[in-house]
């Protein structure tokens, strides 16, 4: 019997429970963390999955959502809109797994980039910077994306060669980057850039770019 190929069959949803071995690292927490982000998934993402998989994207009142349901905040402080500020690495994984439960990673690489650009922010940055980032970004209202790889170097940070150069009270940045989650939509670019000579002991964290102003691209 032949299948039109034109049709495509639809596939199940990943079974991550039944793959899973017990833990005794996994508590009730966890499971009920699971079940958090699950119930964001199956109301919020699933129904509109084949439209933004198809387009690629999807509509940023998504953030707004995924803030109300807790799923930003995760493992930020509360004092800036954090949720679980102690939370260890399972409770990611288990996002991570829910949130590619529906076998496409459309909706993770720019939702939670924030996870990894954010960070250096809360504990970097100033009072004035977690009041005029950090909130509005676990508010689903702004969104950072980190700028590392480059189209020479990859992610060799040891090859980089984008520069920040000191000209009075700015930092004036030239150089590329490649293959950033969440950039075009981003408002803030946390940046690895060379401050220094070569290799990896001259690079710095550079805190923030403005990702609309003039110049970038």
């Amino acid at each position: 019997m032949s299948r039109d190929p034109n049709v495509r069959r639809a596939d199940p949803p990943l079974d991550f429970d039944g793959l899973r071995p017990p833990s005794p690292h996994i508590s009730a927490a966890h499971l009920a963390w699971r079940d958090q982000v699950r119930r964001f998934v199956d109301t919020h993402v699933a129904p509109q999955i084949a439209v933004w998989d198809a387009a690629g994207t999807f509509q940023d009142e998504l953030y707004v959502t995924a803030a109300r349901e807790g799923i930003l905040g995760l493992g930020f402080p509360a004092a800036v809109g954090g949720h679980l500020p102690q939370a260890d690495p399972s409770y990611w994984i288990l996002a991570a797994e829910e949130l590619h439960r529906l076998g496409t990673g459309v909706v993770f690489a720019d939702l939670v980039t924030h996870w990894i650009a954010l960070p250096p922010v809360v504990s970097l940055g100033s009072e004035a910077l977690q009041e005029e980032v950090v909130r509005p970004v676990l508010a689903g209202r702004k969104r950072i994306a980190f700028a590392v790889t480059e189209p020479a170097g990859g992610s060799d940070a040891s090859a980089m060669t984008s520069r920040a150069e000191r000209r009075g009270d700015d930092w004036v940045v030239n150089g590329g980057k490649t293959l950033i989650s969440g950039a075009l939509r981003a408002d803030y670019l946390l940046a690895a850039v060379r401050t220094a000579s070569t290799g990896a002991g001259g690079i710095s964290l550079l805190l923030l770019i403005d990702a609309h102003a003039s110049g970038v691209t």
